[in-house]
């Protein structure tokens, strides 16, 4: 898995895009989509971890670069979301039983029979 994010030539955030690794996306508006995910642990080592203070800089930098963080959605790319609607099928088609193992809280369980 990886988090892709587009920019726009601004420099403005435009678009985050769950994915796969090695995907190329391309996210509406951007001029630039890069990686965000990094290994941290390899090879029994791991990288610096930033001081707190450095830590709230960045995220302070960061959020001055949403144009509008609250109404800012993210999406899976055309890969993913069809891998989860695949597994999301072969999931609702298993008939081994598992359904008669499940508990479910109280009101799901009529919410799910009503979705059939």
């Amino acid at each position: 898995m990886q988090l892709f994010r587009g920019t726009d030539r601004d420099g403005f955030y435009v678009g985050d895009v769950t994915g796969l690794e090695g995907e190329e996306i391309e996210i509406p508006g951007a001029v630039k989509v890069e990686q965000l995910l990094n290994r941290f642990w390899e090879n029994g080592q791991h990288s610096a971890i930033p001081s707190i203070e450095k830590q709230k800089a960045f995220v302070a930098e960061q959020r001055k670069r949403f144009p509008d963080i609250n109404n800012y959605s993210p999406g899976l790319s055309p890969r993913l979301r069809q891998l989860r609607d695949e597994l999301t099928a072969q999931m609702r088609a298993d008939d081994s039983g598992w359904q008669e193992l499940l508990t479910l809280p109280e009101g799901i369980a009529d919410e799910r029979l009503l979705a059939k």
